[in-house]
Formats: C-alpha cells, structure tokens, sequence
C-alpha cells in the first residue's frame, strides 16, 4: 500500500487552476485602468448611511504599474500579518 496522506490534485488540475487565477488578475488590472475612478455621497437615512446614486463624482485614481498587478495578492497577505 502506498497510499498518500492529505488531498491530492493532479499537475494539469494545478495549471488550469494557476491559469485562471492569473486571467483573473489580469482581468481585475485591466477593470481598474478602464473604468472610471470615483465616489458617491453618502447621507444618513433612518441611521444607516446610504449612498445617493445621482451623486457619483470621478476623482484622479493612481494608475500602479502593470507588475503591481501581480504582486498585490503578496502585498495584501503580507500585509495582514500579525509580525
């Protein structure tokens, strides 16, 4: 018996799913350079905070280089850790 422990996930499994996560971060840098960058108003309705749909204003975003794109799940993470 040569059995493994723990779940086991074949080398193409592994690709397709590297591939999509990298065309999902590709798709989310190219989202962030094409639509447009902004805020809405928010007013206090019954105490919640709502946000007035008619008042969205654009605002100067920060374009990161295209490599940002792929370091940020790092930077993230790295960030959120307790050290």
């Amino acid at each position: 018996m040569d059995e493994k422990a723990g779940a086991q996930i074949s080398k193409k499994a592994f690709i397709q799913s590297a591939v999509i996560i990298l065309l999902l971060m590709i798709v989310a840098g190219v989202l962030t350079r094409v639509l447009p960058t902004g805020s809405y108003e928010r007013t206090l309705v019954d105490g919640r905070s709502v946000i007035n749909p008619d008042s969205f204003q654009t605002t100067t975003g920060v374009h990161y280089p295209i490599w940002r794109w792929f370091t940020a799940p790092v930077e993230v993470l790295a960030d959120r850790m307790p050290w």
